[in-house]
């Protein structure tokens, strides 16, 4: 239920509807993560954390979302929601510009 409640906020904000990950995804990403039994995940790109839910849900109690974004804008939105679904334990929120992250092969 508090998934499907940020779901639909997303969805209704001009702002954030089109930027928001599908279902689709979502559901292959928790496939995956139980799969590979995961304990940590790195999100690239929070928004409203529509994601972060399907993520953090995926986890085992003990496991954990890293999270980043280049503003909190839409995060105060969300952490109410991570609240009710009983996650926001699992979640960590990092803001900074992502010019600063670079990625080394």
């Amino acid at each position: 239920p508090a998934q499907k409640k940020l779901i639909d906020w997303t969805m209704g904000t001009k702002e954030t509807a089109a930027q928001c990950g599908s279902q689709d995804v979502a559901q292959l990403l928790q496939l995956m993560i139980r799969t590979i039994q995961a304990r940590r995940v790195v999100e690239i790109g929070t928004l409203t954390g529509v994601t972060t839910v399907a993520l953090a849900i995926a986890l085992p109690a003990d496991g954990q979302v890293i999270t980043i974004d280049n503003t909190d804008r839409w995060i105060n939105q969300a952490r109410p929601i991570w609240k009710e679904a009983g996650i926001e334990n699992r979640v960590n929120n990092l803001t900074f510009e992502y010019r600063f992250l670079y990625l080394k092969s």
